[in-house]
């Protein structure tokens, strides 16, 4: 059976899963970069080779990066749900026996996962709270 049919389905599997924005999908992703590269060196093809070596890393790259990122936020609500601190929180004067839905402090709405995607304005949301306390006025 020529294989390169399962390897072409897992890579587009592997790209919907990214597009889910599941951090182990480029592991999948390197796994088939793997594939190609050793079928081309099954069939002598120096192109696909040349191609599927650097992508293999790129694709390791990502992985690390993106569950860094991941475990990052993770750690930011576990730290709020706890303690009551972190980028997270909004105000000074937050009671950590109250288990209410952490609300985002840009637009208001219920954080993850009762509210819109995790990763809707990430970039501030892992602001710390005194620079959103002034943002928002």
């Amino acid at each position: 059976m020529d294989p390169t049919l399962p390897i072409g389905a897992a890579m587009v599997l592997a790209a919907y899963l990214v597009g889910r924005r599941l951090w182990w999908a480029w592991l999948l992703s390197a796994v088939g970069s793997l594939a190609w590269v050793g079928w081309g060196v099954y069939t002598g093809q120096l192109g696909l080779i040349v191609e599927c070596v650097p992508s293999f890393f790129v694709h390791l790259h990502n992985a690390r990066k993106w569950k860094r990122e991941r475990d990052t936020r993770t750690s930011a609500l576990r730290e709020f749900m706890e303690y009551g601190t972190g980028p997270y929180a909004q105000d000074d004067d937050y009671d950590p026996s109250d288990r209410t839905v952490p609300v985002c402090p840009i637009c208001g709405e219920p954080e993850f996962p009762y509210g819109h995607d995790r990763f809707d304005h990430r970039q501030e949301v892992l602001r710390p709270s005194a620079e959103l306390a002034a943002r928002r006025g």
